[in-house]
């Protein structure tokens, strides 16, 4: 059975833990071979719903990505998104 788009998205962001080790929103829709048609509204909407959905500490910026929050300086210096 195929996993849904965001089991997908859920297990590209656990594999990104740290303010180092993030990434970006066009970064996931490659590695996911969602459609380059589809707008980044879109994917940034499949991303903000599967944190919500799954409850996850993600934070994130322009530069850095999405990344899973891995320590309390990271978690003080960039608001979760979730």
């Amino acid at each position: 059975m195929e996993r849904n788009i965001h089991e997908r998205i859920r297990d590209v962001l656990r594999a990104h833990v740290g303010k180092q080790n993030g990434i970006t929103s066009r970064s996931i829709a490659d590695l996911l071979n969602i459609d380059a048609g589809t707008s980044m509204i879109t994917i940034w909407k499949l991303i903000l719903e599967t944190i919500h959905m799954y409850h996850m500490p993600v934070a994130g910026n322009t530069n850095a990505g999405y990344y899973i929050v891995s320590n309390r300086d990271e978690l003080h210096a960039f608001e979760l998104i979730y």
